[in-house]
């Protein structure tokens, strides 16, 4: 057993020892591997300390965003863009496909699609307008039926094509050719 002043020595070698560069990066390298090998034991002691603890976990939670606002703030500008981006793009699409499907409906023409429909239209036309051949941005393409609806085309997958919209826009209810 260890004196007062012996555990004292012996605590302040072993903080020198781990400040030194090569012993702070082995230290490291265990500490990650046994939290990697033990994480469901520290999740669990860590959610028990905090439900036991309430207002100093809050306190930390509070110091924390306090600290790290301006991270936490750019993390939350990134994840909001990603999602208005996400969201418009699908918004969009889905808007599309209903568009088609009240026409459809109108003209009993029967038919329908599906958003894995047109992606496969998109992989089959490798993203290339099929009347001019230019390269189609995933964002503004038209989804065109090559028999117009008007003149009795239906809205199955094998009647539709991706295309640009100055092409879709000359066609108008012309019946496609090629």
């Amino acid at each position: 057993m260890r004196t007062p002043k012996e555990r004292a020595k012996h605590a302040a070698y072993m903080r020198a020892y781990n400040a030194e560069p090569e012993h702070k990066i082995k230290k490291a390298a265990r500490d990650k591997a046994y939290h990697t090998a033990h994480r469901e034991v520290a999740y669990v002691a860590n959610l028990a300390w905090r439900e036991a603890h309430p207002e100093a976990w809050r306190g930390y939670q509070e110091r924390y965003r306090e600290r790290h606002r301006e991270a936490i703030r750019e993390r939350h500008r990134l994840w909001a863009a990603k999602e208005r981006q996400e969201k418009t793009h699908h918004v969009r699409v889905r808007h599309r496909q209903n568009e088609n499907i009240r026409r459809t409906r109108k003209t009993e023409a029967g038919g329908s699609f599906t958003t894995s429909d047109l992606e496969r239209l998109w992989a089959t036309q490798k993203g290339r307008c099929p009347y001019c051949g230019r390269f189609l941005s995933r964002a503004s393409h038209h989804i065109d039926h090559r028999v117009p609806v008007s003149k009795g085309g239906s809205s199955y997958p094998s009647n539709l094509c991706l295309c640009c919209p100055a092409c879709n826009m000359r066609k108008h209810t012309k019946v496609a050719v090629g």
